[in-house]
């Protein structure tokens, strides 16, 4: 009798002594990593969607979608009156060796919490301090 390719892995065992690879369980499968672009569900097709290119807020995690849910916003944007280049600086600062952002990022890299690659690093913005939700870019 053929196995059922629907029935559920309760548990796994890893002998870790011979292995370096890292384990990690979720209750949905994983395929693939989401794509880097949202686009919400009245604007995405099933080619942008197969295409991997788009992914909908659907698929985000929940803290993820909260945050979406504030910045998505047409009117929202780093790029203001006051600072119209803001996106640009912070761009500059995080791949000019020696600029602020990329110390920032080659330290936390150094540290190993993220691996040793600067790549694997994010850069943490914080806009407000009063807010309900405290947004935050990563």
């Amino acid at each position: 009798m053929a196995p059922d390719p629907f029935h559920k892995i309760d548990r796994v065992l890893i002998d870790l002594a011979q292995t370096k690879a890292r384990l990690a369980i979720t209750p949905l499968p994983i395929v693939n990593d989401l794509p880097p672009l949202i686009r919400s569900g009245d604007k995405v097709s099933l080619s942008d969607l197969e295409g991997g290119q788009f992914t909908v807020p659907e698929n985000l995690s929940v803290e993820c979608r909260r945050l979406y849910s504030n910045v998505a916003g047409v009117d929202v944007t780093l790029d203001t009156p006051d600072f119209p280049d803001f996106s640009s600086a912070i761009e500059y600062s995080v791949n000019t060796p020696g600029a602020y952002g990329h110390k920032l990022l080659q330290k936390k890299a150094d540290g190993g919490e993220f691996g040793k690659d600067i790549r694997g690093t994010y850069l943490r913005i914080t806009i407000g301090t009063d807010l309900v939700c405290e947004l935050v870019f990563e």
